[in-house]
């Protein structure tokens, strides 16, 4: 339904940032088909056909459609040869663009301001105790120092540098890893994201808790981030909250 330009970078269907990928998908009225991209950089889009599409995510300063300003988590008609284009990262780092058939009755659904993944740096990343959480010779070592996100960071790992956390090894059998798993190797963390491998062989220390884990994605390359440890029963209770929400606003849209 749509393509980037030249030298983008962007995945088809990546949804690091849940949130921000299913509020696209309900402003759109969950439809059957659909085309999806998680934008890590673009400047252009060219529509391929008639269709309707909706942006989120990572907030630009300025996106317009055939020269004229647009809004994010609005749907917005295109047709055939019509152009996008984004300027100025201002906050986040993902950009979500989702395109559906043409449904006359969704333009202009709007979820209003939705600034959920922008958090200042200051602000703390909640996270559990992992299996391997007494492999840490000293847990608050982790907890009290500064990470930064890694330029090495891809798809399926963010990769944390700062000063070296010991542990008493740097291996475990080979065994199942989930979304927000905080993996420790000798080289420092890594964080799972949703397109990771689903074992691995580093001790799971930590894990981000799945509301938190939308809010860290949106870091960019040198953001510093903070974790706090919690217990697991707040961690579900958040969760929990954050289902009645999406289905809150699934029923809305």
């Amino acid at each position: 339904m749509f393509k980037l330009c030249k030298n983008s970078l962007a995945f088809n269907d990546g949804r690091s940032d849940e949130l921000s990928y299913q509020t696209c998908k309900f402003l759109l009225g969950c439809p059957e088909k659909f085309n999806s991209v998680e934008i890590i950089y673009a400047q252009e889009a060219v529509f391929l056909q008639h269709c309707i599409f909706v942006l989120g995510g990572a907030h630009y300063r300025d996106i317009t459609l055939n020269g004229v300003k647009i809004e994010q988590n609005k749907v917005y008609e295109a047709h055939e040869k019509d152009i996008l284009k984004f300027r100025g990262l201002e906050r986040g780092f993902r950009l979500y663009m989702m395109a559906s058939c043409f449904d006359q009755h969704r333009i202009g659904r709007c979820r209003g301001r939705f600034d959920h993944c922008f958090s200042p740096a200051k602000e703390k990343i909640r996270v559990i105790k992992g299996p391997e959480f007494n492999y840490l010779k000293n847990p608050a070592e982790f907890l009290d120092r500064p990470f930064v996100i890694s330029a090495n960071s891809d798809l399926s790992g963010l990769r944390l540098d700062g000063e070296k956390i010991e542990a008493k090894q740097y291996d475990i059998v080979s065994s199942i890893v989930d979304d927000g798993v905080v993996q420790l190797t000798a080289n420092g963390p890594i964080v799972l994201l949703r397109h990771r491998q689903v074992t691995g062989g580093y001790p799971r220390v930590f894990s981000v808790i799945k509301t938190d884990l939308d809010f860290l994605v949106q870091y960019k390359i040198g953001d510093v981030v903070h974790f706090e440890l919690i217990e697991l029963a707040e961690a579900k209770g958040v969760l929990l909250q954050r289902e009645r929400e999406l289905k809150n606003l699934e029923a809305i849209l």
